[in-house]
């Protein structure tokens, strides 16, 4: 109990004062969440006695780490339904896929989007990830590994 109460005091005070990085609605989700992940490295991470290693990957679990390779195999199947019911094209699929992953980065995300559609190619380039610049404000860029 008192580090559950611990934790939500700590992410109260970093939406506190991180406010200024919310920039629009996608921007004010991925504070909390970022929020809650910071707030648990900061208060669990003193227990570990040197082995935070476990933690950062407890934690990037949580964010979706271990999900992505259950997801592959659901989106294999919304493309095949996609394609068979819709006569959609697994490119014109993909490319709405990225469009709307890069919808819900929102404008705290520095993106760039490329398109060659008589090449097949849509690209999303993320240029300034939103958790990787709290986390190193915060003095935990460890936690940012994927940037």
């Amino acid at each position: 109990h008192e580090i559950w109460t611990e934790i939500l005091r700590k992410h109260s005070r970093l939406m506190k004062a991180n406010q200024d990085m919310i920039v629009d609605t996608p921007s004010q989700s991925h504070l909390q969440n970022a929020a809650l992940v910071l707030a648990t490295w900061q208060t669990l991470s003193p227990w570990m006695r040197g082995d935070s290693e476990h933690l950062r990957q407890a934690l990037q679990e949580h964010m979706g780490s271990k999900a992505a390779p259950l997801l592959q195999p659901i989106l294999q199947l919304a493309v095949f339904i996609a394609q068979w019911v819709r006569g959609i094209d697994t490119y014109t699929l993909m490319r709405t896929a990225l469009k709307g992953l890069r919808s819900d980065y929102g404008i705290a995300f520095d993106t760039a989007w490329e398109e060659r559609p008589d090449a097949g190619v849509s690209e999303l380039q993320v240029q300034r990830c939103f958790y990787h610049e709290l986390f190193t404000r915060e003095g935990a860029r460890e936690l940012s590994a994927c940037c």
